[in-house]
């Protein structure tokens, strides 16, 4: 799953996994695979420059534009227009283990970027097809 909703209205061109050297290479020729917990990984990100603000986001509905109104007594009153769409985090996820891999893709595939900005190691290997 490509957890990047903003994302969504373009395909991805490319997915890879980022790390050192060491771990890269056995997981082209040992096939391994390290994964850890979502929190884990939230919880690594937090102060980051390569956080994922969607981590964990079991659920998300679009609600550009829907009016937000609460019933007070037999009365309905307007809060306001929501921005953005509603997200829902599911703490039973948190504890599962996941597989974290990036993608370029078709609308961003121009933008370069250099490792060392992911701070994930100097390595990469290219999934394709």
């Amino acid at each position: 799953m490509i957890s990047n909703f903003s994302q969504k209205s373009s395909s991805p061109v490319a997915i890879f996994k980022l790390g050192q050297k060491e771990y890269m290479s056995n997981l082209v020729h040992r096939g391994d695979v390290y994964m850890n917990t979502l929190t884990y990984f939230s919880e690594l990100e937090r102060n980051s420059p390569k956080v994922d603000p969607e981590e964990g986001t079991a659920y998300c509905f679009n609600a550009e534009g829907a009016v937000l109104k609460v019933q007070k007594s037999n009365e309905w009153q307007t809060l306001g227009t929501l921005k953005g769409g509603i997200r829902y985090k599911d703490g039973s996820l948190m504890d599962s283990n996941i597989y974290s891999l990036h993608a370029k893709f078709q609308n961003n595939y121009g933008n370069v970027f250099q490792l060392e900005q992911l701070n994930l190691g100097d390595y990469y290997v290219l999934f394709k097809d």
